[in-house]
């Protein structure tokens, strides 16, 4: 007789690694099975096109076993950070054709009567006030972060009206090494071009109030101006921002191409800006096809010619070239501004009434008082001395 063959027992090593068994496969069904089961039996067809959303809803109440076993994440906008806004050009809102300019119906205009301003003389007004407003705030600035820049170093500055006296004179040892005066000269441009692109990338087009968005552009190219400008004055009259090209040796060939550089991004800040200078505008037909250009010519070009002739008076008989052909550069971003033909202001929401559209009394009140305080407060100069004293050190003794 055949003895039968005992299985060995599965130690506890084996079974604790024994893998899994693979799931019973699934027999086949023939085609004639299925056939008699379809005559029988009533089986529901799933039809995928007509299933809507809500059949394929699982509560959330259900158990796991109900849920699918992946559930998709949602996908995170990633938002670059806020000063990429200042050098990448905004994203705009494509306004299709059919959709209006204007949002709210606009009031017919009153019949005007004979001692009323005219609106060409009060746009080209209210715009030459913001151009001279925002000229004495950017000048101040800029030559108080001169000042502010050589205390630190122990140079005191005097200002005035037209330009910085420095009392310890050119050849005093206080100015080297040299990087001092790279640092001094340059600080003031720096700071205004900081200024023109927080205020031309961020504060300008945020802004919805006509008059308050017209005076921050007229900031903001100021500022640039002064930047831009600045490096092409004082290439070549040796003064002021040119002092920095002097002292890092820069070549004549250097200084030419940079400025051609400055006037033709001065130029193009100048036409990016015609839109918002449209969009200052107080009456919906300054926006018309056929009276954008007449409307910038009174509105841009005009008040920067008016407001550096202005300046010029005001600086009588102190003007120094250096300032005159900052305010000549100004023209480089007016005048680019006035022949953009394809600048589309974004909808907007509401115009001021009739009794809106007025000269700006206020702003000129305020305008006459800053210029008084600018012509003859700085007249005889301002000595400014400022010191920090802050120092920490080791006292020695034991409490």
């Amino acid at each position: 007789m055949k003895r039968r063959r005992s299985r060995p027992q599965e130690s506890w090593l084996n079974r604790l690694i024994k893998k899994p068994s693979p799931p019973p496969r699934e027999e086949k069904i023939s085609s004639s099975l299925l056939r008699n089961a379809e005559s029988e039996w009533e089986i529901p067809k799933f039809d995928s096109d007509a299933a809507s959303a809500q059949d394929l809803y699982v509560p959330p109440e259900a158990g796991d076993d109900i849920r699918p076993a992946f559930e998709p994440k949602p996908i995170k906008k990633h938002r670059p950070p806020w000063w990429v806004g200042l050098f990448v050009p905004r994203r705009r809102k494509i306004r299709h054709k059919s959709k209006p300019l204007f949002v709210k119906p606009v009031e017919p205009e009153p019949l005007r009567e004979r001692f009323q301003m005219s609106r060409r003389v009060m746009i080209t007004l209210n715009s030459t006030i913001m151009f001279l407003l925002a000229f004495v705030i950017m000048y101040i600035v800029y030559q108080m972060t001169v000042i502010f820049t050589a205390n630190n170093f122990g140079i005191s500055g005097v200002l005035y009206y037209y330009q910085i006296f420095w009392p310890i004179g050119n050849s005093s040892p206080l100015w080297f090494p040299y990087y001092k005066i790279i640092l001094i000269t340059g600080s003031g441009p720096f700071i205004s071009l900081i200024i023109g692109l927080l205020f031309f990338r961020l504060l300008v087009p945020s802004t919805k109030n006509p008059i308050l968005k017209l005076f921050y552009l007229w900031i903001a190219l100021h500022a640039l101006n002064m930047f831009f400008g600045a490096f092409v004055a004082g290439v070549t009259t040796s003064d002021g921002f040119g002092y920095v090209a002097l002292w890092l040796r820069m070549n004549i060939v250097f200084r030419i191409f940079f400025s051609l550089v400055f006037i033709f991004a001065l130029g193009t800040f100048g036409y990016h800006a015609t839109r918002y200078f449209l969009e200052t505008a107080l009456s919906p037909s300054f926006l018309k096809p056929e009276k954008r250009r007449q409307f910038l010519f009174y509105h841009v070009l005009i008040p920067s010619i008016i407001g550096s002739v202005i300046i010029f008076l005001i600086r009588m008989p102190f003007n120094p070239p250096y300032q005159i052909i900052v305010l000549a550069t100004m023209l480089a971003a007016t005048i680019t501004a006035v022949f953009n033909k394809r600048a589309r202001p974004d909808r907007i929401k509401n115009f001021p009434k009739h009794h809106g559209r007025k000269l700006q009394l206020g702003y000129l009140f305020f305008l006459v008082l800053l210029m008084f305080v600018f012509r003859f407060g700085l007249a005889y100069g301002l000595h400014f001395i400022i010191k920090f004293n802050f120092s920490v050190s080791i006292f020695g003794a034991m409490p």
